[in-house]
């Protein structure tokens, strides 16, 4: 499940690209429309909370992929391939079902993943909270990819306040989901990585959601565990979206939501005129992919032959 953005086009490209033939079942979140309001509304909400750069930034992450799709079909009528697609895309082309939502625990969202009876669901970058009733019924296990080193960072937007902290490092967690609270739950697998030297939200959220991706393919391959694999306790503490001023302090102490030349050479990936991005920043730690008690995610999978969405 997830809510397509420009950062996240490389993490869904590999996750495809190693188990697509896996994956049935694609939800993508509708983000503007009834019940959670239209556009200008919502960039107003965004506007009084968190300023105009911000939001002209997290709108860019949105929109940029819909720029994207546009761009593509010119690029293939001159005979050339993208080195990046859609998510949308990457479902037709992988046989998935597609399904959009603005209520992931509505009526027809739950009837479709009913019908479609998948053996794990994984969310990442999704914007909507999972209801009680969804879980429930789903009964099986639920995972979700959070871009920072939980329990560290909960929220929508880590990466910004792992800059705004002058973190030297972060990562990406792989947890599962068990109740209605964000970012909680058993950790799974995690990665940590250096921040660079030069960086931005941005491209800091890039980074991480290909790196778990990458964690992510390694847990349902090999003899993983469904089950914790520290006995860490999530914290209480919860990073929302950060206010403006709070927002222009972090510029004006050097922290960079986002920067053009980066942007636009994602963009260029996803029309088909460069090469398809790859991380380069250094990574300190891993959590071990194998190994563990418990019911393992190859037995659940088949080694990456069950159905996912």
């Amino acid at each position: 499940m997830h809510l397509e953005c420009l950062s996240c086009l490389p993490a869904l490209e590999f996750l495809f690209g190693e188990v697509g033939d896996s994956i049935g079942l694609v939800v993508t979140s509708r983000r503007f429309g009834a019940p959670r309001k239209g556009l200008w509304r919502q960039a107003w909400r965004s506007l009084k909370r968190s300023g105009m750069r911000f939001t002209i930034v997290l709108g860019c992450d949105l929109f940029l992929p819909r720029l994207a799709r546009g761009l593509a079909v010119l690029t293939r009528l001159l005979g050339r391939d993208t080195s990046m697609h859609a998510v949308r895309a990457l479902a037709k082309r992988h046989g998935a079902r597609y399904l959009e939502t603005s209520d992931i625990n509505g009526m027809a969202a739950m009837s479709e993943l009913s019908t479609y009876r998948p053996d794990i669901v994984v969310c990442l970058h999704f914007d909507q909270i999972l209801g009680r009733s969804f879980i429930d019924s789903i009964g099986v296990p639920i995972v979700n990819v959070h871009p920072s080193l939980l329990p560290g960072y909960r929220g929508p937007c880590p990466s910004f306040w792992v800059l705004d902290a002058g973190e030297r490092t972060a990562g990406v967690t792989i947890h599962r989901i068990a109740d209605e609270t964000i970012d909680t739950g058993e950790r799974l697998a995690w990665l940590e990585i250096a921040v660079p030297r030069v960086t931005s939200m941005i491209e800091l959220d890039t980074e991480l959601f290909r790196f778990g991706a990458v964690q992510l393919v390694a847990l349902l391959r090999e003899q993983g565990t469904l089950h914790s694999r520290d006995a860490t306790t999530m914290s209480n503490d919860y990073f929302s979206f950060p206010s403006a001023i709070t927002v222009r302090r972090a510029g004006k102490n050097g922290v960079r939501l986002w920067r053009l030349g980066p942007a636009i050479g994602l963009l260029a990936a996803a029309i088909g005129i460069r090469p398809s991005f790859q991380p380069g920043s250094t990574v300190l730690a891993c959590s071990p992919t194998s190994g563990g008690n418990g019911q393992s995610v190859s037995s659940t999978l088949g080694a990456g032959k069950g159905k996912f969405a």
